[in-house]
């Protein structure tokens, strides 16, 4: 399904998401995990719990992480479906621009 409007500010977020090594290693272990806490992260990585929740900000604000509180922690899991359209939006955009400078 081919969108005529393209969301420049959410597939730039979703990549921005995707471009740090760090993120791509927690949304790794998330699909793993199906969900963890900040500290169940934190023990997987040499990475303070501070840069992790950092890290899942940035994830979450771009779709591609989802948090749900439970008492005094917060869980997260991979938006799969999320990732799996942004992803494609950002292929079939690609398809577009190609298909449009071909000779």
């Amino acid at each position: 399904m081919e969108s005529s409007v393209l969301d420049i500010p959410k597939m730039t977020r979703l990549l921005t998401a995707l471009g740090e090594p760090a993120r791509l290693e927690i949304i790794d272990q998330l699909a793993k995990q199906e969900q963890m806490n900040v500290g169940d992260l934190a023990s997987k990585f040499s990475l303070s719990r501070p840069t992790i929740s950092h890290h899942l900000k940035i994830l979450k604000e771009a779709g591609v992480v989802q948090a749900e509180k439970s008492g005094q922690e917060t869980y997260y899991r991979v938006n799969r479906d999320m990732l799996i359209l942004g992803l494609q939006d950002i292929a079939d955009t690609l398809k577009r621009c190609w298909t449009h400078t071909e000779p």
